[in-house]
């Protein structure tokens, strides 16, 4: 299919044969997070991880080559006022760990500082 569209008249015919199916209420995982959920705690393997970014590279990417309209960076701007954004990761380790006092084996910025001591 790529480069080309499926048909309006396919398009409904889809969404009225899958109306009321899996959706809100009607899907079993509905509510369910955390250990309830069965998709918890899945693992994607490192080939796997690898082939689904390799999909997604350059002219594959749906968004590759477009960008934003001014009206949609509005929207998104707006949606960001009032909650603090980093001007760098660096910014974002000192108050998320270093003001707190929490350690994160996951943060390249907590393992160099321990690894200074």
């Amino acid at each position: 299919m790529w480069g080309r569209k499926h048909s309006d008249e396919q398009k409904a015919r889809w969404s009225e044969s899958r109306r009321g199916s899996n959706a809100g209420a009607a899907n079993p995982n509905h509510g369910r997070f955390g250990p309830e959920h069965p998709a918890f705690g899945r693992v994607v393997s490192p080939e796997t991880r690898a082939l689904l970014s390799e999909q997604k590279m350059g002219e594959k990417n749906p968004n590759f080559g477009k960008s934003a309209s001014a009206d949609t960076r509005a929207k998104m701007s707006a949606a960001r006022k009032g909650k603090p954004m980093p001007s760098s990761r660096r910014s974002a380790h000192t108050r998320h760990h270093t003001n707190k006092g929490v350690v994160s084996d996951a943060c390249q910025y907590c393992i160099d500082d321990n690894s200074e001591e």
